[in-house]
């Protein structure tokens, strides 16, 4: 009786150390996923701005009143389609 009642004992402590074990790795597994998801909107966020860059610069084209987009202003993108910069205040350098 004694013996079984210890059994009884261990195994309900095994199963306790066993939850704990994988509390860490539920609890890790989180903040993995919600950074890769905050990365992901970034990465949409991203590519949303140099689009819409995109067409601003593009319809500026040929528009005196705006410089060609060039890498010295830093809100500037580069198209990789296109091979040129974009801005949200500039024009697209002509073909």
């Amino acid at each position: 009786m004694v013996l079984s009642a210890t059994g009884f004992l261990l195994l309900a402590i095994a199963g306790c150390v066993s939850a704990q074990d994988q509390q860490p790795d539920q609890q890790a597994a989180a903040p993995q996923s919600q950074q890769q998801d905050q990365q992901t909107a970034n990465a949409e966020s991203a590519n949303t701005d140099v689009d819409h860059d995109k067409t601003l610069s593009t319809q500026r084209q040929g528009n005196d009143r705006y410089p060609v987009c060039s890498p010295m202003d830093s809100n500037n993108h580069l198209d990789v389609s296109t091979g040129k910069f974009v801005g949200p205040s500039c024009q697209m350098e002509a073909d």
